[in-house]
């Protein structure tokens, strides 16, 4: 014969059986399309434009492009004599330009 439960006793009972899909399924609903977006056009975009600014990557063939270049780019622009050079003087302008429109 089975045993008439109380609620409490068969909420409690009910909630243990309950499995991760059901308890966080509504929440991964709502999160799941926000991650996939932030993943795809955040993240990705990221990394590759890192990866890209750190190789010698061309339009024309990108599948033979990803060579280490050892960070020419960054030594070219950080480079002490590039501060005071007229070459760079437009990049440092727009740079600092870039960064207060960031900061108001």
């Amino acid at each position: 014969m089975q045993k008439n439960l109380t609620l409490e006793e068969y909420s409690r009972k009910s909630s243990r059986t309950k499995s991760l899909l059901k308890k966080y399924g509504l929440i991964a609903l709502f999160v799941g399309p926000f991650a996939l977006c932030f993943i795809f056009f955040f993240i990705y975009p990221l990394i590759n434009g890192i990866a890209i600014s750190l190789t010698n990557y061309k339009l024309s063939a990108p599948g033979d492009s990803y060579v280490w270049n050892e960070g020419r780019w960054y030594k070219l622009i950080f480079d002490e004599s590039l501060f005071k050079g007229r070459y760079f003087e437009a990049f440092w302008r727009a740079f600092v330009h870039t960064i207060t429109f960031a900061v108001i």
